[in-house]
């Protein structure tokens, strides 16, 4: 039923869609940076703007993300932004230049800018309010270990676990 209160569904949810969408996403491209540049020929400035392209995503799609989800709903924009960003990530895997990674990147921070928003709606709907700072903090957690973890053993274990940064 739309509106039932379902906190910890929906925080776990949101956690899962922070950790992948946000944190794993993003946070594999720095460490494997090294790798990726010296195969690909990137100079720093190439490299700089393909991790930056990413918060440019965000900056941009953030308002439309916020708008969408207050027409659309949490679920839908949520659930079309992961597919978005899904795809952009198998993209920047078979991107051969700077430009196309960098335009992957940009996608992928555009998915950012609108799961944020309807990971924010969808605990305001589900979580009653004297447990909505909590539950905010702990979703926020999610995307922080993630990101810790993935900066720390992408180049230790992923990377030779699957022989290549693609």
């Amino acid at each position: 039923m739309a509106g039932e209160a379902r906190p910890v569904r929906t925080m776990a949810m949101s956690a899962m869609l922070q950790a992948v969408g946000g944190g794993l996403g993003w946070s594999l491209v720095p460490p494997l940076m090294p790798t990726m540049a010296k195969e690909l020929s990137l100079s720093h400035a190439m490299g700089g703007l393909v991790w930056g392209a990413a918060s440019l995503g965000i900056a941009v799609a953030s308002p439309v993300g916020g708008a969408a989800v207050d027409r659309y709903g949490p679920r839908r924009v949520a659930g079309a932004a992961m597919v978005l960003g899904a795809l952009a990530c198998a993209a920047r895997a078979l991107a051969h230049t700077g430009p196309a990674r960098a335009a992957m990147m940009f996608l992928c921070g555009a998915q950012i800018g609108f799961v944020a928003p309807a990971i924010a709606a969808a605990l305001a709907e589900h979580v009653p309010l004297a447990r909505l700072g909590r539950a905010n903090g702990l979703v926020l957690l999610a995307y922080t270990l993630v990101t810790a973890l993935s900066v720390a053993l992408t180049r230790t274990v992923l990377l030779p676990l699957f022989g290549g940064w693609r």
